[in-house]
């Protein structure tokens, strides 16, 4: 029957820190890359995005004014940890508290079912918004127990951790079966050039933006995945009425598409422009440390949009002060990643409104706009570009252009 391979070893780097994978995060460039290789939703969505049960048993059934989830029996985790209704409850109350704040705005908190442990009550949400909803990988099943420190859920692999480093297994408990690889081997990098220096030596299996640093690699295959997240510029206090909703995403698209492209940015659609230069008070770029990619792209911002009298410079900052930061909204400009949760529209749009202001987008309306640029026109942000791995890859490794990792596989030689 032609059956797939079990076997191979995947090694990559990323421009991201690795120090934790939190499904329900929105801007952690790391978790937005590796989380749906090692977490699943309760649903998951055709071709056509309606969504069909995974870890779920059935598709939500109409209760009174509301439905009933019920959990696939006798679901465990990587770690062997059974999972029941009340884990579903942890994980939405978990979720809302982070990046699918917008996104389940208008659900409330469901409670389990007293005649079913497995399930779980909506008492005024329809069948197919709770579908919908619980399709999202920001809400992903995991434990009650879950730390992002040491991740544990029911995907694919199962993942270890440690400062810089992780590695992914396959997961003999995963609900909908293991990986076919053995293993994915990941370490972060401090140099964008370290991206395709180890590819080109042989140290990794894929090559970010080209097919080698000084020479092209002998039978490397071209390779793009779909964007896992969008580079986005967020305005603070500190840039007055520069902060202001549209302004942003008018300078950034008078950025020449060619400043950015080598830095792995895919450029929105190109339109007429205005002027890239910055108007408002000198003040700062704050970026993540350790995430060279994002570095790279403020300076070049910096560069760019900086005019006499008004210089921008960046300043690197920890997660946590970054948050700080974002909580606070005192700064001038902050570099981010937004998660491309799916490649749906309206989750696209509940995204980068919930980076925006999760309070706002908890009450924002469930459109779907037809460009995520009309976003940038509304909202004190500005779309920079799309993030997408892109390059080379060895050969072989199949099925990695989806970045459904627990699908990719290793060719055996001939």
């Amino acid at each position: 029957m032609g059956r797939t391979p079990y076997g191979g070893r995947l090694r990559l780097a990323v421009p991201w820190p690795i120090a934790s994978l939190e499904p329900a995060s929105l801007s952690d460039g790391f978790s937005a890359l590796f989380a749906g290789a090692c977490f699943e939703p309760l649903y998951a969505l055709d071709s056509s995005e309606n969504p069909y049960p995974a870890l779920a048993d059935t598709l939500p059934s109409k209760q009174g004014n509301g439905c009933r989830v019920a959990l696939r029996p006798s679901l465990r985790t990587a770690a062997g940890r059974p999972l029941a209704g009340v884990d579903l409850v942890a994980t939405l109350n978990r979720a809302r508290a982070r990046g699918a704040a917008g996104l389940l705005g208008e659900l409330e908190n469901p409670s389990v079912d007293p005649q079913d442990p497995l399930a779980v009550l909506f008492a005024q949400s329809s069948p197919d918004a709770v579908a919908r909803a619980l399709s999202s990988p920001l809400v992903a099943l995991v434990p009650r127990s879950f730390s992002p420190l040491s991740p544990d859920g029911c995907g694919a692999f199962k993942i270890e951790l440690t400062r810089g480093r992780a590695l992914l297994t396959r997961n003999p408990n995963a609900a909908r079966g293991p990986a076919f690889l053995d293993a994915i081997e990941v370490t972060a990098v401090s140099d964008l050039a370290e991206l395709l220096r180890g590819f080109e030596s042989g140290a990794t299996d894929l090559g970010w933006f080209g097919t080698g640093l000084y020479r092209a690699v002998k039978d490397a295959v071209p390779f793009e995945a779909p964007r896992y997240a969008f580079a986005v510029l967020m305005a603070g206090k500190a840039a007055g009425a520069w902060g202001a909703p549209g302004t942003l995403q008018a300078l950034l698209d008078a950025v020449p598409a060619q400043q950015l492209s080598h830095l792995g940015v895919r450029a929105l659609p190109a339109q007429p422009v205005g002027s890239a230069a910055w108007g408002g008070p000198t003040t700062t770029i704050a970026v993540l440390s350790g995430a060279p990619q994002l570095g790279a792209i403020a300076r070049a911002l910096a560069g760019t949009l900086s005019t006499p009298g008004h210089e921008l410079t960046v300043v690197e900052k920890t997660a946590e002060e970054l948050a700080g930061l974002q909580t606070s909204r005192q700064f001038g400009l902050l570099l981010d990643c937004v998660r491309a949760p799916t490649a749906a529209p309206r989750d696209l749009e509940m995204a980068l409104r919930t980076a925006a202001s999760p309070e706002a987008a908890k009450r924002a309306p469930r459109t779907a706009l037809r460009a995520v640029r009309d976003l940038g026109r509304q909202l004190p942000l500005g779309i920079v570009g799309e993030l997408s791995i892109w390059g080379a890859r060895a050969a072989p490794f199949v099925n990695l252009e989806s970045w459904q990792l627990g699908g990719a596989w290793f060719r055996p030689p001939p």
